[in-house]
């Protein structure tokens, strides 16, 4: 039997209560694409595009793509066909409110935490991760603000000198000084957060001039109340702003947490997260104040290299690289070391084509794009007749396969 060179996939949605309410947003127009108007009922947090088994998109007959996957290994992967599953999960997200405080396990550790609690650490790869913003308004914490910018927090509320303490006359071993603070904070008790919590509150409440992160402290308090660590992470992580099209590369064991906004987010294929904060989920201090890796400064934004009318977005890592096209009639050759690839529109139809076959891409669609017939000499060309937004998602430059 002949095997496809295209595979139109679905995505999965995912509920998560943090998720927009909004069904004019990112997430929901794409779903009112895919289903010609209706859509579910909110939240909209996630869609997934890939084959893990916590939400393996599906295809046109119903089974999923990790089924389809298991069936035709060295078509679809090609070289990833030992690995037996794809290396990448593109998904698009969107918040409403505050994802937890997290960070990443690398590989080792990835491991260890699957072996001793499988229940809460279901991978045992690593999750670095990219996210590039598709909406204004995407805003995170992420990575430790430099000390400066800690002690000139600590100076400005009182509070926080007994929840961070030895910050404010760091010198030498900042790093050293900062874990020690942080590991405070974070295992103090409910009942002795509370009171320093609601005196800050109440302060910045009454003050008519509030930054960002002050701002931010107060939603915190609004949306988890007073007891919880992660309400004063704002006063340490770095708080930022993005534009369409900038991106944040958060390996592992950087501290992060998406605050709200639309984004599109690619990862190595994992679900692995370390909670520490502003969850009502699992969360697992210990290991998070000891996997932290505690430099400070800003955290890493990844410039996409231009290539006619795709911007390519490289992170540090093997796992993913990310396109964003802008397709026109002016045809672009994918180039072999991205397959196997998925193709997502975001507006406009594209279509897509090897020399003996054609695809038509309609707005809000995705499909895969197999590694096996471009490992055996096919080229797959895009192009649009007017103008459509794609994102594409493949294996990472240097990626061989393991």
């Amino acid at each position: 039997m002949r095997k496809a060179f295209f595979y139109p996939v679905f995505p999965a949605l995912k509920d998560y209560a943090w998720g927009s309410q909004d069904p004019e947003g990112a997430i929901g127009d794409l779903l009112r694409k895919n289903t010609g108007g209706e859509i579910p009922p909110g939240p909209y947090a996630e869609l997934w595009y890939g084959d893990h088994p916590s939400g393996s998109s599906l295809l046109a007959d119903g089974s999923t793509l990790r089924e389809q996957i298991v069936a035709e290994p060295d078509h679809i992967l090609g070289r990833f066909a030992k690995d037996g599953k794809l290396p990448y999960l593109l998904k698009i997200l969107e918040s409403q409110t505050p994802l937890s405080i997290q960070a990443h396990p690398d590989k080792p550790l990835a491991e260890t935490l699957h072996r001793d609690d499988p229940k809460h650490y279901p991978d045992s790869n690593h999750k670095p991760e990219i996210a590039i913003c598709l909406r204004p308004g995407f805003t995170a914490m992420a990575g430790f603000r430099t000390l400066e910018s800690i002690q000139s927090n600590l100076a400005k509320h009182p509070e926080l000198e007994t929840l961070l303490p030895g910050l404010s006359s760091a010198n030498g071993n900042a790093r050293a000084a900062l874990k020690n603070a942080f590991a405070h904070l974070y295992r103090m008790k409910g009942e002795e957060i509370e009171p320093l919590a609601r005196s800050l509150y109440n302060r910045l409440e009454k003050q008519e001039n509030r930054n960002g992160t002050e701002s931010y402290f107060l939603r915190f308090c609004q949306l988890h109340g007073f007891q919880d660590p992660g309400l004063f992470s704002i006063f340490i992580l770095n708080l930022l702003q993005f534009n369409p099209g900038d991106s944040l590369f958060m390996g592992a064991r950087e501290p992060h947490a998406y605050l709200q906004g639309a984004i599109i987010e690619c990862m190595a294929c994992s679900d692995n997260v370390v909670r520490g904060g502003l969850t009502p989920k699992f969360v697992d201090v210990d290991t998070l104040v000891e996997m932290l890796h505690y430099r400070m400064g800003p955290p890493d934004l990844i410039r996409p290299r231009k290539s006619g009318n795709a911007a390519i977005y490289e992170p540090p890592v093997d796992d993913f690289q990310v396109w964003t096209v802008d397709a026109s009639p002016e045809t672009l050759t994918l180039p072999a070391e991205l397959f196997p690839a998925i193709v997502l529109s975001l507006s406009g139809s594209a279509t897509l084509e090897t020399d003996s076959e054609s695809f038509e891409l309609l707005p809000g669609r995705s499909v895969l794009l197999p590694a096996g017939p471009v490992e055996n000499g096919t080229t797959y060309r895009v192009s649009s007749a007017q103008k459509a937004r794609l994102v594409l998602a493949g294996p990472g430059k240097t990626r061989t396969g393991a």
